[in-house]
C-alpha cells in the first residue's frame, strides 16, 4: 500500500499551493471585505491548465482524475474557502454534463471548462433542499423547445458562469426529474442581487428565477427526460468528495494561522506554543487533520479507480459521505479552536482566522447537512459493506 501521490499529482499540488500563495493570499482579506467575486484568479487558474487538470483528455483537460481536482480544491481552501467555493462549483455544474451528457454536449460545455470557464448547477428551491425530489421546477415540451418555469435558491456562481445545468420535471420524468443546460442570457432566465452571507463573501450566490425559460431538445441533459435523476445521483458522490477537501484545506490554513500566532505571541514569559494545554490542541487539531485527508483522498483515489457495478457505487457513497461529514466538521472545529488559540487577535478581521471560523460553516450544510451524510453512509452499509 503506497500513501504517497504520483509525481504528477504531487507537482499539481505544489503548483497549486505556489500560485495561491503568491497570487491569492494577497487579496483574500479585500475580496472578502469587499464581496468581490476572484475573477482574475479563477481566470488565472484557466490559463495555468487547473480547471481542467481533472477532465478526460478528450474533452480538453489533462485526464489527472478526481484527485487532481481535489488537490488543487484542497491548496485554494487552504487560502480562501469561498474561491474554493468558486472553483468546486464550476466542477459541480460540469459532473452532470461529464457523467451523463451525450457526445455533442460534452463536447461543447466541458471544453468550455477546461479552458478556464464558469459553470454552475442549480438543484435547490426554497421547500426543496436535501429534499431535491420534492421541486417544483417543471419543463414542459413546445416543439423544439423546452418551457421551464420555477426558482432555484442559494446557487453558486448563478451570476457569474456561461452555462447552468438546472434540473426541472417534466411530463416524462416520472419519480425523477430532467436535468437542462441553459446558457447565460437565454430569455426567461434571471438572477437576484448577490445573496448577504455568513460566510464564503468572495463566492458569488445568488437565486435563480426561470420565467417561460426555452431550453432546446439538444440541451436536454444525456437526452432523455429521465436522465437528470441519475446525472445528480452520480454527481453528488463525487462533489461531495471536493468538498470534503474544502474542509481539509481550510483547516489547514485556519491550524497554519494558529501555529504562527502561537509561535510568535509571548504570554507569562514564555511562548503560547510552550503551554501544554495549547500544544494538547494543535495536537488534537493535528489528528482531525490527517484524519481527513486520508478520508478526502481515499475517496477521491476510489472514484479514480472506475465505477464498474452497483456494489463500487456503493462504496463510493459510503466514503463520499464519510469525507464530505467528516471533512466539513473538523474544518469547523479547527477554525474554532485556531480563533480561542489567537484569542482576541482571532477575532479580528486583519488577523484572517474568523474568517476560516465563518467559512467553515457553509461546508457543514451545502452539498447534504451531516445528518444527510449519516443516512447515505447507513443506507451503503444497508445495502452491503463494500469492504
Amino acid at each position: 500500500m503506497n500513501f504517497n501521490l504520483s509525481e504528477n499529482h504531487a507537482d499539481f499540488k505544489n503548483q497549486a499551493r505556489k500560485l495561491c500563495e503568491e497570487r491569492l493570499k494577497p487579496v483574500v482579506l479585500k475580496l472578502d471585505k469587499d464581496h468581490e467575486y476572484p475573477r482574475d484568479f479563477l481566470r488565472l487558474l484557466g490559463e495555468q491548465g487547473f480547471m481542467g487538470v481533472w477532465l478526460p483528455k478528450k474533452c480538453g483537460g489533462l485526464g489527472q482524475g478526481v484527485l487532481s481536482l481535489v488537490l488543487i480544491t484542497e491548496e485554494i481552501a487552504r487560502v480562501c474557502a469561498g474561491t474554493s467555493a468558486a472553483y468546486g462549483a464550476t466542477a459541480l455544474g460540469a459532473l452532470p454534463i461529464l457523467l451523463s451528457g451525450t457526445e455533442e454536449q460534452r463536447k461543447k460545455y466541458i471544453t468550455k471548462i477546461a479552458s478556464g470557464g464558469i459553470a454552475s448547477f442549480a438543484i435547490t428551491e426554497s421547500g426543496s433542499g436535501s429534499d431535491a425530489f420534492n421541486m417544483t421546477t417543471k419543463a414542459v415540451r413546445d416543439g423544439d423547445y423546452y418551457v421551464l418555469n420555477g426558482e432555484k435558491q442559494f446557487i453558486t456562481n448563478a451570476g457569474e458562469c456561461e452555462f447552468c445545468v438546472v434540473f426541472a420535471k417534466t411530463s416524462k420524468s416520472n419519480r425523477g426529474f430532467a436535468g437542462f443546460i441553459v446558457e447565460r442570457g437565454t430569455p426567461g432566465f434571471s438572477v437576484s442581487p448577490k445573496l448577504d452571507k455568513m460566510g464564503l463573501h468572495c463566492s458569488d450566490t445568488r437565486d435563480i428565477a426561470l420565467i417561460d425559460c426555452r431550453a432546446h431538445k439538444d440541451n436536454l441533459l444525456g437526452g432523455n427526460e429521465n436522465e437528470g435523476i441519475l446525472a445528480a445521483l452520480n454527481t453528488f458522490p463525487r462533489s461531495r468528495i471536493v468538498v470534503g477537501a474544502q474542509g481539509l484545506g481550510l483547516a489547514q490554513g485556519a491550524f497554519a494561522n494558529a501555529w504562527t500566532y502561537a509561535q510568535q505571541t509571548k504570554r507569562f514569559g514564555k511562548k503560547v506554543n510552550e503551554f501544554q494545554a495549547i500544544q494538547h490542541d494543535f495536537a488534537e487539531m493535528e489528528l482531525m487533520i490527517e484524519t481527513a485527508r486520508n478520508l478526502v483522498y481515499k475517496a477521491a483515489w476510489f472514484v479514480d479507480r472506475g465505477i464498474k457495478t452497483a456494489k463500487d457505487r456503493n462504496e463510493m457513497v459510503r466514503l463520499a459521505s464519510l469525507a464530505k461529514w467528516y471533512g466539513a466538521d473538523i474544518a469547523f472545529r479547527v477554525a474554532n479552536m485556531a480563533v480561542d488559540i489567537c484569542a482576541g487577535s482571532g477575532y479580528m478581521h486583519e488577523n484572517g482566522t474568523e474568517k476560516f471560523l465563518r467559512d467553515a460553516k457553509a461546508l457543514q450544510i451545502y452539498e447534504g447537512t451531516a445528518n444527510i451524510q449519516q443516512n447515505e453512509i447507513v443506507q451503503a452499509l444497508l445495502r452491503g459493506p463494500g469492504k
